[in-house]
């Protein structure tokens, strides 16, 4: 009767224990903004921007490239900042929006962008307010990449 309840009891400990052994880390997703942005008749900004997170979380880690491009010059500069990156709840003029805050921690400004209904991003100024016109501030969101499979037909032996 004493082996019947040693081996009851080491399947409960092993079933108790066997789940948290085989959790695994959440697979990251990386959402892509591209777009360019006008603040002047003189100076496009190109943007690419990855917003890295674990599936339905609202903060995780960016990744923003800016070329900065003048009409007037033939020199291009281009700035790349990486932070933290989190949802906050409203903007300036509503308060259910959610706005996209990004932070590097030394740099200002902080970003801000209006996460729009299509997905994708409008960039706010510092006060959460809408930068106009929305076309010349506007993020589009990137169709996520696809994995293909490439499956190779198998080859006939050789004779």
């Amino acid at each position: 009767m004493q082996i019947r309840s040693l081996i009851t009891f080491a399947l409960l400990l092993v079933a108790f224990f066997a789940p948290a052994q085989n959790k695994k880390k959440p697979e990251l997703i990386n959402d892509e903004y591209k777009g360019t942005i006008l603040p002047s008749n003189e100076v496009s900004i190109t943007t690419v921007l990855r917003l890295t997170h674990e599936p339905y979380a609202d903060d995780g880690r960016y990744e923003l490239n800016e070329m900065y491009a003048h009409a007037y010059q033939n020199n291009r500069n281009t700035m790349q900042r990486q932070g933290q990156w989190t949802v906050l709840k409203g903007s300036a003029t509503d308060d259910n929006a959610t706005v996209v805050e990004l932070d590097d921690k030394n740099q200002k400004p902080i970003y801000y962008y209006l996460r729009l209904k299509n997905g994708d991003l409008q960039q706010l100024d510092s006060t959460l307010h809408e930068l106009k016109p929305i076309a010349r501030h506007l993020l589009t969101k990137q169709p996520p990449d696809r994995r293909t499979i490439v499956i190779k037909p198998r080859q006939p032996p050789p004779k």
